[in-house]
């Protein structure tokens, strides 16, 4: 289907949903439990636009939520920091390029702490395994033409496929460079975190590939960045009980999920702390009802 099909099917179907919630006040109500029940807004995005990403941060400020960092947000847990007024935590996975111009520059004119978590491998390569995949399907395997295929099949198959189709097709950088994470981790705004080495799903990795991607992948960066790193997302969001075993091995203090909710400093586990996630190809008022929580749980009745 055509792209502009797909956006078109979608805007018609879900704008008007997204408004409703919107001016029905359940935005509102979100916002007021939120600060009723001192929960921390935590969300995430992955490659926004300069326009999405400046325009939520626009609507936080001007609905009164307080910017905190990934080290605030250990203060707050650990109870060495009061919760400020309406706290929310922003994160972006994979370390893209394009988040340099578009987030990066950003949050240091609005004075906006992020946390970034960089896959190693790709911060090398500039590339990023799905690129391969969306690029050669007509070189794939049967039963291998979409980027979910790859994210159910043990991690030492997924990686020999895509070397298979690197001999087919081409993927121009993508991945911010060393350099380029060196220099925005040196900010006051930014915080670097680990997002493994090759962002395999870590459920599908043996007992050595989960040791490797967890520990090299803090390793390569602290000595990329000269500093601690101490936080984690889970790539696909994929995660269970083995991978807090090497998370709390190589001494990582939070790592994120992608389930949708807040943050309860009563009630969390440090090893599984949920984000809202936003889209690029939703509209802003569906991205309202995503930052404040509404939207997931909408669907999560009927799924």
């Amino acid at each position: 289907m055509y792209s502009w099909l797909k956006k078109y099917i979608r805007y018609m179907l879900f704008h008007p949903l997204a408004c409703i919630f919107i001016v029905s006040g359940m935005v509102g109500r979100a916002r007021r439990r939120a600060h009723s029940e001192k929960l921390i807004t935590s969300i995430y995005f992955h490659n926004p636009s300069r326009t999405l990403f400046e325009k939520c941060i626009l609507w936080l400020k001007k609905k009164g939520y307080t910017f905190i960092s990934t080290d605030d947000l250990v203060e707050i847990l650990e109870k060495r920091k009061t919760i400020p007024h309406l706290p929310l935590l922003i994160t972006l996975d994979d370390a893209y390029h394009e988040n340099i111009p578009n987030v990066f520059s950003v949050a240091e004119k609005h004075n906006v702490p992020i946390t970034i978590f960089a896959p190693s491998g790709s911060i090398e390569s500039g590339e990023y395994w799905w690129s391969y995949v969306l690029k050669g399907r007509k070189f794939s395997s049967p039963g291998f033409n979409e980027v979910e295929d790859y994210k159910k099949i043990p991690e030492g198959v997924r990686k020999a496929k895509v070397e298979l189709l690197k001999k087919y097709v081409k993927v121009q950088r993508e991945a911010m460079t060393v350099d380029e994470l060196i220099k925005i981790s040196k900010s006051p705004f930014v915080t670097i975190g680990s997002h493994t080495v090759n962002h395999p799903c870590t459920i599908h990795c043996s007992d050595e590939e989960l040791d490797f991607e967890i520990g090299y992948s803090k390793t390569k960066l602290e000595k990329w960045l000269g500093k601690e790193v101490k936080y984690f997302a889970y790539p696909n969001g994929d995660f269970n009980n083995r991978d807090k075993i090497y998370l709390k091995k190589y001494n990582y203090k939070l790592a994120f999920t992608t389930v949708p909710g807040g943050i309860n400093p009563a009630d969390y586990n440090v090893f599984e702390l949920q984000r809202n996630c936003i889209i690029p190809n939703g509209t802003f008022a569906e991205n309202i009802c995503r930052m404040v929580g509404i939207w997931q749980k909408f669907f999560l009745l009927f799924s």
